[in-house]
């Protein structure tokens, strides 16, 4: 019992020393330029930034913002009031079914599906609008606005949106992550801002339909890079993904040192 005891109190003390230690590594370490410039931060800033943009490319902060307006340009039979109520609950549901959703698919492929189906919708609405203009009778179709900007809406709240920031964390090094996060944070907020207040000039200038034409194209080009550029680390703890871009790094690192050498 007591050599039961003796050893938890010597494992305490370890403990409390490696705490020490930990702690008094973290207070010397000090930001540097040299930690900021370098290939691995440059990347994670780039996509992360790349990422905002996309995801403003979406319209979905216009969508939500100028639902009863773009409603009320769509031509359907709706009330654009109680469909605009519509389109708030698909993006709670959207962000409620996120996690759900990523364990299921992954990020990459959430965010891919989230892209195009985006880019269905919007494209579906653009269709709808330029057939309504041009003089079809597309009564039996009133549905196709509402259904299509309520599915855009919540595809968008279940993968891109909250997925950006997640992918992002993921590519960033431990000591820089706050740094670049806050970066990468305003820029989201500024393009968000640019995006809600570049919309009206956009339905003022190409109408409804060249509107949606610009965005659905706009989550197509998002749905590409998601494709080529994000990798998939669903399942993956944050330490698991440092260390094996740490160790392709060191990789590279010894690859031009036997290279400078020879």
């Amino acid at each position: 019992m007591r050599e039961s005891v003796e050893e938890n109190i010597a494992l305490y003390d370890e403990l409390e020393r490696l705490n020490r230690i930990v702690n008094e590594r973290k207070s010397d370490e000090k930001l540097q330029a040299s930690d900021i410039f370098n290939r691995a931060v440059m990347k994670g800033l780039g996509i992360g930034i790349s990422l905002a943009i996309l995801a403003q490319l979406t319209a979905n902060f216009p969508l939500v913002t100028y639902a009863v307006t773009i409603l009320k340009k769509s031509g359907t039979s709706f009330n654009p009031y109680a469909s605009s109520i519509v389109l708030a609950v698909m993006l709670i549901l959207g962000s409620s079914v996120n996690t759900y959703l990523a364990d299921i698919f992954g990020r990459k492929r959430l965010n891919f599906i989230s892209l195009t189906g985006s880019a269905v919708g919007q494209l579906a609405t653009s269709l709808y609008h330029y057939l309504y203009i041009s003089g079809y009778d597309l009564s039996l179709f009133s549905w196709v606005p509402v259904v299509s900007l309520s599915f855009v809406i919540f595809i968008l709240a279940a993968g891109i949106l909250p997925l950006q920031l997640i992918c992002v964390v993921e590519y960033l090094p431990p000591k820089t992550r706050t740094l670049t996060m806050s970066l990468i944070s305003s820029a989201i907020g500024m393009c968000a801002f640019i995006s809600v207040k570049l919309f009206p000039i956009l339905l003022e200038l190409l109408d409804l339909h060249g509107s949606m034409l610009i965005y659905g194209c706009g989550c197509s080009i998002g749905a590409i890079y998601v494709l080529l550029v994000l990798k998939e680390t669903s399942g993956k703890s944050l330490d698991d993904v440092g260390k094996s871009k740490n160790t392709k790094v060191d990789c590279d690192h010894s690859t031009k040192r036997l290279q400078e050498t020879s």
